[in-house]
């Protein structure tokens, strides 16, 4: 150690005052009571009172008892069991002042072995040195006994009322020893209190033989930094073997507890002469100086100090063996922290960069963060020009301690100021949107840049360019990378380019872009390899369509439209010109070819997907293609169906071709059509057609033969549910395949057709289930039924208001078991008086209810009403009256004919 450090050093120790008034005081009662084994004896009957036989076994229970209380620990911190005084025998119900008067160890009669005749109770309370003199103490309001927690703790602490507290060292014992004394009056209780002090202190030496007496140690210096040194303290000791428990501590004057702490534990010999004991003294409580040794014998409750700065602890001269955090920097860094590594650095008093060259006299003061035995953290300030801080220089780390100095030997314990950049890759991601290409058309694309030593990108002195041949970007923007004090060599940086900025023409399509770093360090640009370059202006690649339909349908006017597709691939531009669905195996869509635009849709920054697409596919009858609609006519529907291919166009006109097949198409659908009954009739218009195209339905009921005629009844979808249509023809378009039913009538006729002015016959017919003939004139067709009834001569209904009564001779049909009655109409309004309501009379006596038949339109004309159904379901049996005016009058109207050309039922 240098003469300066020396110094200081023992100035320090001289310095120290050794024990405080109170110690001195403490161990002065301890030793006169202690170790000279002086207790005060009460008696409950008085000094002058002669003891008789069970009073000196009362005085002799009370012996042994505080002798038992005094060979516990005065004080062990509490784990969990009970270990020194206070754990057994501190009652924590009460205050320290009411502790004799609240015994928590009681013996009682008949528990004491030997002893059944007497009670003993056991008590203890803290004393602290006020004015010359032992005090009952205070304890601190945070102290508990034993097992204390966080705030609470069980090192005894207390003193005067209100503070301040401090350590206790003094623990008085008191016994009292409970019998019947046989001159006592019967029954009389008589009782014998003894009192001992036990504590922490006890001072070697005396008028008798201590306990424990250390008479020197070896060796009397350690290295600082030393992690496992060995010590032999040679004692003189009263019954130490080789089990004894024991303690030993390194310790200065005026600390506030040991410094270090021997560990494992101590190991004495089995005479008890020579202990056995190791420090570390590494440890951030352990200091260079001079120290004295305690040994506390735990067994016996006796500390032994060896005073007189018995021990030294040596600072050897530093040792620097690199540096573990931070072993570069740049000049932009105002504090630059470095954790140098090694040996001996503890409590250094200057930390330095020197250099960087042998001749430099300029160095760099640290400013001293922490420091352990094996490790300094320190910040420089690293700013200033280029001439002092030149590019790739290493500089050398100075550490003076009080041991010495050493300075860095090689370049591992060296500090790398402003080292070159270098870069290694070029990686595209989104997010956090960064790209490895780009197109010439942005103004702004941020690129990410990976390497080391990318430093300093956000300042004047550096910068970024994107290079290929003669073209070169503007220096970009600094986004983000490492720069200030706490920078990594290894993090990446982004920086914003400006591909519009290099001018390059459209002959730069799909070409690889140099990055260009300048910084503190120097500049570097990237190798010839893809993963370091940008690549510029690439075609687009495509990879799936998702949201397509497979196939897709697609019909005439109109078309299909899809939403939410989605067009994934790679090189996107955000100025891409157009989406295609194409027949030509991915060729681009021309003029006179089929193709399906894309529209809509949002494209990420990657430039990775379009989301949201619209995809409209129309038939355009007058071409092939179908993007939108040029025709005016539905005649003719091309047949759009077939395999489609994705092909995107970029604004660079560069274009990208997409081999799946997407299959469309357009949609027909099977018009079909039953006759029925087979035979009664035939329809015309059935087939496949294209989806929206129209068709129509004509029924062609089978013309007179024999004595019959065929007519048009309903359509039916599917065959055998209710009606669903009486339209004729039956029109309407393709959306659906359809299988329709036409059902059919015959009507046989009455009379002759060749005589018009024939009367009808008077006749009448009940509904049977034989087939028809000549003679019966209602059949049974599989649930309903028809009368057949045929008059050229017809049956009118005259006007009530013409004053004409159109005689005729009776006719008359009965409907009985009858569920609908059809009515063919015509009209002829010579008048063109406007709509009139027809009603007839059905009933058995021609007198019934009225049924409205419908509105007629008036006309110049005849006008062919159609037919009408009335239901009769339900209706008492009757009969049609064809006889007179008052029978079947017509409601409304002038000069008007209106003639049942056909009637039948059901």
């Amino acid at each position: 150690m240098n003469k300066r450090v020396n110094k200081r050093v023992r100035a320090v120790f001289l310095s120290q005052q050794g024990f405080s008034l109170a110690e001195v005081l403490v161990a002065f009662v301890l030793f006169t009571t202690s170790v000279l084994g002086i207790s005060v004896m009460l008696t409950s009957g008085g000094a002058n009172v002669m003891r008789g036989a069970m009073e000196s076994k009362a005085s002799e229970l009370a012996a042994k008892k505080i002798e038992e209380v005094k060979s516990l620990r005065y004080y062990a911190p509490y784990s969990s069991e009970d270990n020194d005084i206070d754990d057994y025998y501190y009652n924590a119900s009460y205050s320290n002042a009411e502790q004799f008067d609240h015994p928590v160890a009681i013996e009682d009669y008949g528990t004491i072995s030997g002893y059944e005749d007497y009670k003993r109770t056991t008590a203890v309370q803290y004393q602290y040195v006020s004015g010359g003199a032992l005090t009952p103490a205070v304890m601190d309001p945070l102290w508990k006994p034993k097992n204390a927690t966080t705030p609470y703790f069980d090192r005894p602490k207390g003193g005067p009322a209100g503070g301040p507290y401090d350590y206790l060292h003094v623990i008085v014992i008191q016994v009292k020893v409970y019998y019947h004394h046989e001159t006592a009056p019967s029954g009389s209780e008589l009782c014998y209190t003894a009192q001992g002090i036990s504590g922490d202190i006890l001072v070697t030496g005396g008028t008798n033989q201590p306990l424990l007496v250390i008479n020197s140690i070896s060796p009397v210096t350690g290295a600082l930094g030393d992690t496992n040194m060995q010590m032999k303290i040679y004692v003189t000791s009263a019954g130490m073997n080789d089990t004894s428990q024991l303690e030993v501590y390194l310790w200065y004057p005026g600390l506030a507890d040991y410094s270090a702490k021997s560990s494992p534990a101590p190991q004495s010999n089995a005479a008890g002469t020579e202990i056995t004991c190791y420090f570390d003294l590494s440890s951030a409580s352990v200091r260079p100086g001079y120290y004295n040794i305690a040994v506390y014998w735990k067994d016996r409750g006796v500390k032994a100090k060896y005073r007189d700065n018995v021990f030294t602890v040596i600072q050897p001269p530093p040792v620097i063996t690199g540096i573990s955090n931070f072993n570069w920097g740049y000049r932009g860094q105002n504090s630059r922290q470095v954790t140098i590594t090694g040996n001996y650095l503890k409590n250094p008093d200057s930390v330095k960069l020197k250099g960087p060259n042998p001749g430099d006299t300029y160095s760099i003061n640290g400013g001293i963060v922490s420091s352990t035995i094996n490790q300094i953290v320190v910040k420089f300030d690293l700013t200033g020009d280029s001439t002092t801080r030149p590019p790739n220089s290493k500089w050398n780390v100075e550490v003076t301690t009080g041991g010495g100095t050493d300075t860095s030997s090689s370049d591992s314990e060296r500090v790398w100021m402003n080292p070159p950049p270098n870069i290694t890759a070029v990686t595209g991601s989104s997010p956090p949107n960064y790209y490895n290409w780009a197109y010439r058309s942005l103004t702004t694309r941020k690129v990410r840049v990976e390497g080391t030593y990318l430093y300093g990108m956000n300042d004047a002195a550096s910068s970024a360019k994107l290079k290929f041949g003669s073209f070169s970007t503007g220096n970009a923007a600094f986004v983000s990378g490492p720069y200030g004090n706490n920078c990594n060599h290894t993090d990446p940086i982004i920086m914003n380019f400006n591909p519009n900025s290099a001018g390059a023409d459209s002959t730069t399509n799909n070409t690889q872009w140099k990055v260009s770093i300048t910084n503190h360090g120097g500049t570097n640009e990237s190798d010839d390899v893809g993963s370091e370059r940008v690549l510029m202006n690439p075609p687009p690649t495509l990879s799936s369509l998702s949201g397509f339909p497979s196939p897709a349908y697609t019909g005439s006017r109109g078309g299909s439209i899809y939403n939410n597709l989605t067009v994934n691939g790679t090189y996107i531009q955000n100025n891409y010109s157009g989406v295609y669905l194409t027949r030509n195996s991915g060729s681009a869509p021309v003029s006179g070819t089929t193709y399906v635009r894309l529209t809509g849709g949002s494209l990420n920054d990657a430039g990775t997907q379009i989301t949201g697409c619209q995809a409209k596919v129309y038939v355009n009858p007058m071409s092939d293609s179908f993007d939108q609609w040029s025709g005016t006519t539905d005649a003719t529907n091309a047949n759009i169906g077939g395999n489609y291919y994705l092909y995107l166009v970029n604004g660079d006109s560069q274009a990208g071709i997409l081999g799946t097949a997407y299959p469309i198409t357009h949609a027909t659908y099977s018009i079909s059509c039953t006759a029925t009954p087979s035979g009664w009739g035939s329809v015309s218009g059935p087939g496949t057609y294209y989806q929206d195209q129209s068709y129509s339905l004509t029924a062609n009921p089978v013309s007179s033969s024999g004595n019959y005629l065929g007519a048009f009844r309903v359509w039916q979808e599917p065959p055998g549910t209710d009606q669903w249509s009486y339209a004729y023809p039956l029109t309407g378009t393709a959306t659906a395949s359809r299988s329709l039913n036409c059902r059919f009538c015959k009507w046989f006729y009455h009379g002759d057709l060749g005589n018009p002015g024939a009367n009808i016959a008077t006749w009448q017919q009940t509904v049977n289930d034989s087939p028809y003939d000549n003679n019966n004139y209602f059949y049974d067709n599989g649930g309903y039924y028809v009368m057949k009834i045929r008059s050229k001569a017809s049956i009118s209904f005259l006007s009530a208001n013409s004053g004409e009564v159109g005689a005729r001779t009776n006719a008359q049909v009965d409907y009985t078991g009858a569920t609908t009655l059809w009515f063919y109409m015509q009209q002829q309004d010579g008048n063109n008086n406007g709509a009139a309501n027809r009603s007839y009379i059905c009933s058995s006596t021609g007198t019934g209810d009225r049924w409205n038949v419908g509105s007629l339109w008036g006309s110049d004309d005849v006008y062919d009403f159609g037919w009408r159904p009335v239901s009769v379901s339900g209706r008492a049996a009757g009969y049609i009256h064809v006889n007179s005016q008052t029978d079947y009058s017509v409601l409304g109207g002038n000069s008007t004919d209106t003639r049942v050309r056909y009637i039948f039922i059901e």
